[in-house]
């Protein structure tokens, strides 16, 4: 894909990406159509979540630590 650009992004119970949940469940974040100008092609792409675990996010400096 050289100069894709995205024009359009579905989530996954928008028609056009429907099918695509079918097919990966509730794994699918979204589907993307990347269109190459040069190429003359459009892409479908999906984001899919591989893996999942437990994550803390790191704490906020308080104002008295930023002294």
């Amino acid at each position: 894909m050289h100069n894709s650009r995205i024009r359009l992004t579905l989530h996954p119970d928008q028609d056009g990406a429907k099918g695509l949940r079918a097919e990966y469940g509730e794994r699918l974040v979204c589907v993307r159509y990347r269109y190459d100008t040069q190429q003359q092609k459009r892409y479908k792409t999906v984001e899919l979540v591989v893996a999942e675990e437990q994550w803390t996010p790191p704490m906020q400096p308080t104002a008295q630590n930023k002294l």
